[in-house]
């Protein structure tokens, strides 16, 4: 299975915004953690993802490097976006936009299961990039 060709469609769905698409990338059980000591299964992806889209809706990524394992992909990712609606999570206090423009770099790990659907999707950023 060609794991590079797979992180693709995932994330073109994700920056693409295409939620059904990107929902069909996901394998029973899947879990996202873009924070150490948050896990978030689908639904609350999709919340997360959502409001990222709101706050910063002119988000823009690139995809420097991949690294490619039997079962998982690594991507070294850099994003660029205009924080001009709030930041809104589930239980959180929304953050208002400052107007400012985000640039950050970021580690993307997706785990991929026998059918090449993803298991598991971890995030080391930076957050205090998206909030300041």
């Amino acid at each position: 299975m060609d794991l590079a060709s797979r992180f693709a469609t995932v994330n073109a769905a994700w920056t693409g915004q295409d939620w059904d698409a990107w929902r069909a990338t996901c394998a029973p059980g899947y879990t996202f953690r873009p924070l150490p000591g948050w896990e978030l299964d689908v639904p609350q992806t999709l919340a997360w993802s959502r409001a990222v889209f709101a706050a910063y809706p002119d988000y823009r990524e690139t995809v420097h490097h991949l690294h490619v394992t039997d079962d998982t992909v690594v991507a070294e990712v850099a994003g660029t976006a205009t924080h001009t609606g709030p930041f809104e999570l589930p239980g959180q206090p929304a953050l208002p936009p400052t107007g400012r423009t985000l640039r950050h770099e970021y580690a993307k790990v997706l785990v991929f299961d026998d059918a090449g659907l993803v298991t598991h999707d971890r995030q080391y950023l930076d957050l205090s990039a998206f909030l300041g």
